[in-house]
């Protein structure tokens, strides 16, 4: 058997497991609480001592940025966007991508190129070809890794001299 033990600041579980699993799932932990967890197993002759503590933080998967924007002018596309509502999910950076329109199989291929950022909302891609069509998804990053994403697709006209502000968020 064994015997997991979660604490937090202000209480404290313990919780045995019997057989030979040596795997257990915490549910309805809370979003940014720090939870100490220690395990300790049984034999015959009774439980043995605890494991030094590991601390562990729970966050729900990030929700995508919201309100995205592009400003497009002859080689350029320019991004803005807010931050993801909030879930208790801190928001630590923003992952880019760019991903390019292939008229031959009419899908959009990529990513091209990937910007990884920090708390920072807004971005422009240079250097773009005109009459290309692009798409660009803008993801949150959680202390838990990647989250959802929204999407932004444009085009860059021929004439040099235009400037066009698209939204389109998915």
């Amino acid at each position: 058997d064994w015997e997991i033990e979660l604490n937090t600041a202000s209480a404290s579980e313990s919780y045995v497991l019997s057989g030979s699993s040596m795997t257990v799932r915490f549910t309805g932990l809370i979003n940014g609480q720090v939870y100490e967890i220690r395990v300790r197993a049984k034999n015959s002759a009774g439980f043995g001592t605890f494991s030094d503590a590991i601390q562990s933080t729970p966050y729900s998967a990030l929700l995508p940025p919201r309100n995205v924007k592009s400003e497009v002018d002859a080689q350029n596309v320019k991004l803005e966007w807010e931050p993801p509502l909030a879930n208790g999910t801190p928001v630590v950076g923003y992952r880019l991508e760019e991903w390019n329109y292939d008229a031959t199989q009419s899908i959009f291929t990529g990513p091209s190129s990937v910007v990884q950022l920090g708390v920072t909302t807004s971005y422009t891609f240079t250097g773009l070809a005109s009459g290309e069509e692009y798409k660009f998804r803008i993801y949150g990053i959680s202390p838990n890794g990647v989250g959802n994403f929204s999407e932004a697709q444009v085009a860059i006209e021929n004439s040099p001299d235009t400037t066009t502000t698209t939204t389109t968020t998915t």
